[in-house]
Formats: structure tokens, C-alpha cells, sequence
């Protein structure tokens, strides 16, 4: 399942001048979405211009993952590109990171790399090791 979406719909009373109670249907709806991010949204996204970055991750200890920041109801939002069956997609390289984004009509990412100073000592925290690199394929 790809994309849920639930909707409410908001009533409320009004007092006119005159003690009479009149109920007005506002017909405001409220979406609240629960999505999975996949290639094929993130393609929709980009396509409804409400696609803001791509992060390539790469963790010297782990297989790179892609982080996308996008909008949604006005707020920037970063989820990971997940697999159809819901894990975590994960690249061997910038080539197959690469050929995921061209995909979805994606020509432009930020490397993030992240290595952890000592691993005995590092805990649960590790920073990003200098600038993010910006890049264009």
C-alpha cells in the first residue's frame, strides 16, 4: 500500500444575533497522509513541485540510503526512499543512487557523508564530516 489518506470533515455552531442556533457545514476537509516513500512518489512529487532535496546518505560503516525533503500542507517533511514491501532502500555506490533518482526525473542530490570518529566511543551520535557536497548528474 503506497499512500493512505484520511479525511474529516469539520462542523460548527454559530450563534446568530437573534438566539437562534444555526449549524453550518464548513466543508473543510483535513488530509492527513501516511505515505511510504517510493520512486514512483517521489516522481509525483517532483512533478507537483513540492520536491525540495535529495540527500544521498553514505555511512563509512553501512550502505548508502536517499533522503528526501519534501512539502507537504505547507511543512517540509524528510522521509528515506523505502522499498515497495516498506524496508529501507539501500546503493552500493553513486552509480546505482544515480540511476534511482534519473528514474524518477531527478538530476540533483546532496552527498552527506557521515563517519563516526572512534567507534568505541562514538555512542549513538555521528556528524556529517565536512560540507555537504551538492551534486549534478
Amino acid at each position: 500500500m503506497e499512500l493512505l489518506r484520511f479525511t474529516t470533515t469539520v462542523r460548527s455552531s454559530v450563534t446568530d444575533p437573534g438566539n437562534q442556533t444555526a449549524r453550518i457545514d464548513q466543508g473543510q476537509q483535513h488530509h492527513q497522509q501516511v505515505a511510504i516513500m517510493t520512486i514512483k512518489l517521489l516522481k509525483r512529487l517532483r512533478k507537483m513541485r513540492q520536491l525540495d532535496t535529495v540527500r544521498f546518505i553514505q555511512n563509512a560503516c553501512a550502505p548508502m540510503v536517499l533522503q528526501v525533503a519534501f512539502f507537504d500542507n505547507g511543512q517540509l517533511r524528510k522521509q528515506l526512499i523505502r522499498t515497495r514491501e516498506g524496508g529501507v532502500m539501500t546503493c552500493r555506490h553513486l552509480g546505482e543512487a544515480y540511476a534511482l533518482c534519473r528514474s524518477a526525473g531527478v538530476h540533483h542530490a546532496e552527498l552527506v557523508q557521515i563517519v563516526s570518529h572512534d567507534e568505541a566511543c562514538a555512542g549513538n551520535i555521528t556528524t556529517a564530516t565536512g560540507p555537504v557536497m551538492s551534486l549534478t548528474f
